[in-house]
């Protein structure tokens, strides 16, 4: 062994709530002027079919660039069926991360989900 060496450490630092939630706030907003978020009615998938995604994005004319999808609640179809496609990825409404908000090129909305939004950052 050695007389001094190497300890795990852990870096990580807390971030503050209204930092956080000043960050999601700023972050959605800009989205939001540059005309890259969208709100879409409920959707659910009853089984994971790739095919429907496509579809969707399709409709939004949103070729299979950075799309992040923000549901109400984790749908397992979504998910199934969004992980086939490149750079597509599902998040519960209220832990959303901004850092993939950042990376999207286009953030997608359920209905249900502005209102949890709403809520938490209000």
């Amino acid at each position: 062994g050695r007389a001094h060496g190497t300890h795990p450490r852990d870096y990580s630092q807390k971030l503050p709530k209204k930092v956080s939630k000043l960050a999601r706030k700023s972050v959605l907003s800009t989205k939001a002027k540059e005309s890259k978020l969208m709100i879409l009615e409920d959707f659910t998938f009853e089984e994971a079919k790739t095919k429907r995604v496509k579809e969707i994005l399709d409709s939004l004319k949103l070729d299979t660039t950075n799309v992040l999808f923000v549901t109400k609640d984790l749908d397992k179809n979504l998910i199934l069926a969004s992980r086939n496609i490149p750079y597509t990825k599902v998040q519960k409404a209220p832990e959303f991360s901004v850092y993939d908000v950042i990376h999207s090129h286009y953030v997608v909305f359920q209905k249900s989900a502005v209102q949890v939004v709403n809520e938490v950052l209000a």
